[in-house]
């Protein structure tokens, strides 16, 4: 069965209150990355901070295939991944509970094995449930608001050589008081990403941090 693919070239109306249109500034595409819902909006926020993610493409690409019900249809794409193995990958962003409809799931399995066999690529899922996990969405809103802060790249450079690749929050709050480095310093150590921990907790003194980038 056919599947023809044609460049999406995306078509931005004006922003309405109520239309959920806006815009994510994106720092892996060192560009801004439109979004048609708040859900997508969170997605490439998380898509942004996401360790494993190189980069990433809004609607990159629209489908015509045969529908189940054997009329042609179209179908847009809402992101493209790549990842740090260079793989790259198709994502739907959708609400969980329209995912677990079974209509839904029908279309979707449809979708899915046509783009395999046709194109040899793997789509899937990104919802809700994973991108609003415990704090993700409240500690990426916070980072992403202070990664627009410049580093200094001599005190992270200190700081990160003192505390080393594993540590905790509390522990580098500590050892940058040690040295002289302010607080603001230490929390632009994780909206930069100089170090990472699990979004989906609360940050408190025990989280654990990694070395990042």
């Amino acid at each position: 069965m056919k599947m023809n693919q044609i460049k999406k070239t995306r078509y931005l109306p004006n922003y309405r209150n109520g239309r959920g249109i806006g815009f994510f500034q994106s720092v892996k595409n060192g560009s801004r990355v439109w979004c048609d819902s708040h859900l997508e909006l969170m997605s490439y926020r998380y898509l942004d901070f996401k360790a494993d993610i190189v980069s990433y493409k809004a609607q990159p690409v629209q489908y015509i295939y045969e529908g189940l019900n054997g009329k042609d249809t179209g179908y847009t794409v809402d992101t493209e991944v790549i990842d740090n193995e260079k793989s790259i990958k198709k994502l739907e962003i959708k609400p969980k509970v329209f995912v677990d409809d079974p209509a839904e799931q029908q279309r979707f399995r449809h979708f899915r094995e046509l783009l395999l066999e046709s194109k040899n690529q793997l789509v899937e899922y990104l919802t809700d449930e994973e991108v609003c996990k415990g704090f993700t969405q409240q500690n990426l809103t916070r980072l992403c608001h202070l990664r627009k802060l410049s580093l200094n790249k001599e005190q992270a450079l200190t700081l990160a050589n003192a505390v080393g690749k594993l540590t905790t929050w509390g522990a580098m709050q500590e050892t940058a008081k040690k040295l002289n480095i302010t607080p603001r310093m230490t929390k632009l150590m994780l909206a930069h990403q100089k170090y990472r921990f699990d979004y989906a907790e609360l940050l408190t003194s025990e989280t654990k941090l990694e070395i990042g980038a």
